[in-house]
């Protein structure tokens, strides 16, 4: 039988729900716990995927059929508190957890037990034992050079990305993308930059949505994987806020979803209402090629390289599936119901 790619998309209510890509249409939904994490890791083999609990603070790995119908499940072991992303590395011998407190979310007693907060934890898979934990400050979405050898994760409250070299997990360079923090919002709660992050294919390039600081920062990377030369775009302030960035498989193009105003993480039919655009950058010249309208509140976006279609959440718990040239609308599955996912959700392929 032809082997087909499967997507996990993690729901508000710690719902994984198993899509049949090239057939769009559901396969599974798993119920993990009551609170979810933003992102799940997929192995290569696309069968094998870890996520979290955070009612009980444990990461759960599960390994599904071929056809994604059945699957077993596996506790390994203790996570930091509030976890929100899970990544494997490109040969799938790590998954990285990031966690961090957030005012909004559920809080647990402290535990001894427990990894550092605001902190990554490096999982060896074959072995699935925490090898190594690493303090940083608000660390959230990481991605993962395509060679493995270095990973970047943005510090979303703390307006920097820290690169991680990871032959020792140690980090090597810690870039502010602005000269000074923002400030606060009024409730005091903490504001967002950078948000989504991204490195290139051809390992040139790490781009940031630079969410409430209006704006998307290209870097160019060195050959020891830090981070040198920034080139700025400044959002118009008719484009609204940047949120998700994604290069194409090429490297020459950079996806940017984007919405016209901040989201309240209470107010999910709020959410579902706010008006999103893909905006796509050439890499070169940082100019829009094409802009599309999207006809629900979409969040992230993946351009697998198997599809010439893009693939995107919304804020009423569907996954879009357009034409890149286009953006016309080729397919949509409902997986979950109005605020799954939130804003924040996210597709792993």
């Amino acid at each position: 039988p032809t082997f087909r790619p499967l997507a996990y998309m993690m729901l508000l209510d710690s719902s994984l729900v198993v899509i049949d890509v090239l057939g769009m249409r559901k396969v599974d939904k798993i119920k993990i716990g009551h609170l979810a994490v933003h992102q799940v890791a997929v192995l290569p083999d696309n069968r094998t995927v870890y996520t979290g609990n955070v009612d009980n603070d444990t990461i759960v790995k599960l390994r599904f059929s071929e056809d994604g119908t059945t699957h077993t499940t596996k506790v390994v072991g203790k996570s930091p508190v509030t976890m929100h992303f899970f990544e494997s590395s490109p040969d799938g011998k790590h998954v990285v957890v990031t966690s961090r407190h957030e005012l909004e979310a559920v809080m647990h007693a402290p535990d001894p037990s427990h990894l550092p907060d605001d902190s990554i934890a490096i999982i060896d898979t074959t072995t699935d034992k925490i090898i190594k934990t690493l303090a940083l400050q608000s660390p959230a979405m990481p991605s993962f050079a395509n060679d493995g050898k270095y990973l970047y994760i943005n510090n979303v409250h703390h307006a920097s990305i820290s690169v991680i070299e990871t032959k020792t997990w140690t980090e090597i360079q810690r870039v502010s993308i602005l000269d000074k923090p923002l400030e606060l919002h009024k409730d005091g709660t903490p504001r967002v930059s950078p948000d989504g992050l991204h490195v290139s294919p051809d390992g040139k390039w790490v781009v940031s949505g630079d969410y409430e600081a209006r704006s998307i920062s290209v870097y160019e990377v060195g050959a020891d994987g830090k981070l040198g030369t920034k080139r700025v775009v400044p959002y118009a302030s008719e484009w609204g806020m940047p949120h998700d960035v994604r290069f194409s498989a090429d490297s020459n193009e950079v996806w940017v979803t984007d919405y016209d105003r901040l989201p309240n993480p209470a107010d999910e039919v709020g959410n579902a209402s706010i008006v999103t655009h893909i905006r796509v950058f050439d890499i070169d010249s940082l100019e829009v090629k094409r802009k599309f309208d999207m006809p629900r509140s979409v969040g992230r976006v993946v351009l697998p390289q198997y599809s010439k279609l893009a693939y995107l959440t919304t804020a009423v718990g569907s996954l879009l599936a357009i034409e890149r040239d286009t953006g016309k609308l080729r397919g949509e599955i409902a997986a979950g119901q109005l605020g799954n996912p939130v804003i924040c959700g996210m597709s792993s392929y």
